[in-house]
């Protein structure tokens, strides 16, 4: 073994194993930094100091990473609370919304039609759903005023 495999040896000893939480974080900053277009598995194994193939292990694929950067972005926005009069919780989320997206190269304008081609998990998008139908007072089959 040469000095030089040694030292290849030790930094990948002391590197941050992968997650999927990291590398979401490392799309998002991909995303901020060149747009949503920049965002590849290459892209963001460059970003992580990792080979794109290792993110195979955490993420399916390129489609799969942009779903999961849709959910991080959508987790952002506010939810209205279950006691806000409907009004004021939407106004709420509307407010949340539109900051999220001047943060977020993700959310931003021109990357509305890749966000909404995404499918939402259901999860978050179900919570969503049924906070917004409470806030209008409309979740139940029938009622339909606000």
């Amino acid at each position: 073994m040469s000095f030089e495999d040694g030292d290849a040896m030790a930094q990948r000893a002391q590197r941050t194993p992968l997650s999927r939480e990291r590398i979401i974080a490392a799309a998002m900053q991909v995303a901020d930094d060149g747009g949503l277009a920049a965002v590849s598995m290459r892209s963001v194994g460059k970003a992580l100091g990792a080979e794109a193939m290792s993110l195979y292990h955490h993420v399916a694929g390129k489609e799969a990473l942009i779903n999961l950067l849709a959910d991080a972005v959508f987790a952002k926005i506010e939810l209205p609370r279950l006691d806000d009069p409907w009004r004021e919780g939407i106004t709420r989320r509307s407010a949340s919304a539109r900051a999220v997206a001047r943060r977020s190269a993700c959310a931003a304008p021109g990357a509305k039609p890749a966000i909404r081609a995404t499918t939402i998990s259901a999860r978050s998008d179900t919570t969503g759903r049924r906070r917004i139908l409470r806030a209008f007072n409309i979740e139940r089959e029938g009622s339909s005023r606000p």
